[in-house]
């Protein structure tokens, strides 16, 4: 039996959590879902993949939003602009909107990775 892996979303929209929590829990992903990045800090257990909004993030390379990305890796970011100043922090970046099976791809990809890294 495979565990079921966990996922984090950090994203101030909640349709856009709704929209992106039942895409993931249809592919048996277990979810849980922030608005912030001070409440996912608080989060007390480890995740396999966080799925982030950009809007959550602080618009430059601020530093507090780069050791986020760094301590959730691997993140996968979703971005209006696929060159957004923090992409390079990110596992894969994904411009919104999501088309497809995009999300669900870069999702097992930085999953794999992840515990390639293990």
């Amino acid at each position: 039996v495979v565990a079921m892996l966990t996922l984090l979303i950090v994203a101030p929209s909640a349709a856009l959590t709704a929209s992106l929590r039942f895409v993931l829990e249809a592919e048996n992903y277990d979810v849980t879902a922030m608005t912030s990045l001070a409440d996912a800090e608080k989060a007390d257990r480890h995740f396999d993949c966080t799925v982030l909004d950009h809007h959550v993030l602080g618009s430059g390379e601020d530093a507090g939003s780069i050791a986020f990305l760094q301590s959730h890796w691997p993140v996968v970011m979703l971005a209006n602009d696929l060159l957004h100043p923090l992409a390079k922090w990110s596992f894969r970046t994904l411009a919104k909107p999501l088309l497809g099976a995009a999300l669900s791809q870069a999702v097992r990809d930085a999953a794999s990775a992840q515990r390639g890294r293990a």
